[in-house]
């Protein structure tokens, strides 16, 4: 089966969005970030107690898991705003077979066996295949067309996907 589609930069922002919500990489480092800073609010507050050092601890405990996932995604958006992406962007197909995926741009040709898909995960408008918990492949829900591509794509996804949904 093939699929073409075109990867844009907001396909590749929902791709970060997904990563920093629901990684286990992003889930240790916001909650060792909270800890620390937990620590040392408290060591202040302890050493010269008053209400200003109490209400700053109070706001932090309540403001940080929020805006850190904010900050962290406004970051990565600045970050790529800067990058090359021609090797990510643009006219992409993907060929599935029982053997893997073949992912061709207008620049670079990769395979993927279906064992390392290490997790899958889906939103509203793509399905992003991940092969460490750090990168993935991008596929677009709209790149499936027809009722024949549904069909062997359901295939592909019951047989080497769904055993990995969501399973980090």
């Amino acid at each position: 089966m093939e699929l073409r589609f075109d990867i844009v930069f907001d396909d590749l922002l929902d791709l970060q969005k997904d990563f920093v919500l629901r990684s286990n990489l992003h889930k240790k480092t916001k909650w060792a970030l909270f800890s620390i800073s937990i620590i040392l609010l408290l060591l202040v507050l302890l050493r010269d107690f008053n209400f200003i050092s109490l209400g700053i601890t109070m706001l932090w405990i309540v403001f940080f898991p929020i805006m850190y996932s904010k900050v962290t995604l406004y970051s990565l958006t600045r970050f790529l705003k800067k990058q090359n992406l021609d090797l990510i962007l643009g006219h992409n197909t993907m060929t599935f077979d029982d053997n893997g995926i073949l992912r061709k741009t207008e620049l670079t040709k990769t395979f993927f066996d279906w064992n390392q898909f290490v997790v899958i995960r889906e939103d509203t408008k793509h399905y992003f295949l991940y092969i460490s918990d750090t990168q993935g492949v991008i596929l677009p829900k709209s790149a499936i067309v027809n009722k024949e591509q549904e069909g062997e794509f359901k295939y592909y996804f019951d047989k080497y996907f769904m055993p990995r949904m969501n399973t980090r």
